[in-house]
């Protein structure tokens, strides 16, 4: 491929969420898409384009139709990119009683990292690492957010 063609083609991937944003305005306006697909569909578009702030507008939407755990997972991300700690971390709480993953937690204590609730954060850290650490398979971020947790405590701990 040329660098002309690459270019192209980078430029037409760019492009598909947008084009699919538009497709599913038509199926919600003309066909009668359902008002949880279409928020659903617009959600998930738009987190991926990078706007998280209209993602989780959608997604917000959406849950008030239907419960479920991927999509308040999505929303809480998209919280979290937009630094809302407060929802991110009240988000990441209702998605860790459906779906009690390690990287929920992680997620969850990253917020209240943020938020300035250090024992909380070094709480849900150690039973992370306790209940799902492995040599053989490490969990991608533990050791950065043990580390920040870390440098977070030894900070509050010093005299002003």
């Amino acid at each position: 491929m040329s660098v002309d063609s690459n270019k192209i083609l980078a430029r037409t991937k760019s492009k598909l969420p947008l084009l699919r944003i538009a497709y599913t305005e038509l199926q919600y306006w003309c066909v009668g898409l359902t008002p949880e697909g279409y928020h659903w569909s617009q959600g998930s578009t738009w987190e991926q384009y990078g706007n998280h702030r209209r993602a989780a507008k959608h997604l917000k939407l959406y849950l008030k139709y239907k419960e479920n755990a991927y999509a308040r997972a999505l929303l809480a991300y998209c919280y979290a990119r937009l630094s809302a700690w407060e929802d991110a971390s009240r988000e990441y709480a209702a998605v860790l009683t459906a779906w009690p993953h390690p990287s929920f937690s992680l997620a969850l204590a990253e917020a209240h990292l943020h938020l300035g609730s250090i024992s909380q954060a070094m709480v849900l850290v150690a039973k992370v690492e306790a209940e799902h650490q492995s040599p053989d398979s490490p969990l991608p971020g533990l050791e950065d957010l043990k580390r920040r947790v870390k440098e977070a405590s030894n900070k509050s701990l010093k005299p002003p």
